[in-house]
C-alpha cells in the first residue's frame, strides 16, 4: 500500500488547498522524506496525517500536537484568546476570513492510496465544518475502495481504522527526531506493536 496523493485544505499552516503528489515506489525506494526549514510545514503535514487516520477524539493525538490536554472543539478550532497557546487545526487565516464574512469555517484532509490487498485505489477524506461561533462543529468522513464502495461517517471511520490500525501510526508517520526514541524503546507495548506490524513473534533464547 502506498500514497499517490495527499490534499490539505485550510489545515494547520496550509492555507487554501495544497496537493502533494507521490511517485510509484520501488523495493529500493519506498520511504518518503520531508525536509525543510523550521516553520515550513513539516510538523503540520505529519499532524494532518495522524488526524486523518486517527481522529480529534484521540486524546494522545491532541496532547502530542497541542503540547497539553485540550478538548476536541478547542483542538480543532483553537483557543479563544488574543494570544492563544494553540491556534487549532483549522488554518488561522481561513478561520479569520470565515469569521469576518460570518460564514462557517471549513477544513479538510484527503488522501488517495493504491493497495493490491484492498483491490486498487482507495480514497479517504475527513472534513470539519464549524459553527459561526466556533463552539461546535460537524465532522464528515468518506471512504472508498473497490471492495467496500462508498462509506461515510462511523462506518468510514471503522474502515480507516482497519486500513491503518492506530498501533501502526507511530511507525509509518514520524518525525526524524523520534527515530532515536523508537530505537531506544524497550517497552512491552512498543515491542508488541512492532511484532504486529511485521507479523512475527519474538522468541527469547535462554
Amino acid at each position: 500500500m502506498h500514497f499517490t496523493n495527499i490534499t490539505l485544505t485550510n489545515v494547520f499552516s496550509y492555507y487554501g488547498s495544497k496537493c502533494f503528489e507521490f511517485g510509484t515506489p520501488s523495493p529500493e525506494s519506498n520511504v518518503v522524506l520531508l525536509k525543510g526549514r523550521n516553520g515550513q510545514g513539516k510538523t503540520s503535514f505529519l499532524n494532518a496525517l495522524h488526524l486523518l487516520f486517527l481522529s480529534e477524539h484521540d486524546e494522545k493525538l491532541r496532547r502530542r500536537a497541542a503540547g497539553r490536554k485540550i478538548d476536541p472543539v478547542r483542538f480543532l478550532y483553537g483557543e479563544r484568546s488574543d494570544n492563544p497557546n494553540w491556534w487549532g487545526v483549522i488554518n488561522h487565516k481561513a478561520r479569520q476570513e470565515a469569521r469576518t464574512r460570518h460564514l462557517k469555517a471549513k477544513c479538510s484532509i484527503g488522501a488517495t492510496l493504491q493497495s493490491q490487498e484492498h483491490g486498487g485505489k482507495i480514497t479517504i477524506e475527513k472534513s470539519w465544518e464549524f459553527t459561526t461561533s466556533g463552539d461546535g462543529y460537524k465532522t464528515e468522513v468518506k471512504f472508498y475502495s473497490p471492495f467496500k464502495n462508498h462509506l461515510t461517517d462511523t462506518v468510514a471511520e471503522s474502515a480507516i481504522a482497519e486500513l491503518m490500525p492506530a498501533a501502526f501510526i507511530p511507525f509509518y508517520f514520524f518525525d526524524g527526531e523520534d527515530i532515536q526514541q523508537l530505537a531506544n524503546s524497550n517497552s512491552n507495548q512498543t515491542i508488541k506493536q512492532i511484532e504486529k506490524i511485521l507479523n512475527v513473534t519474538a522468541v527469547e533464547y535462554l
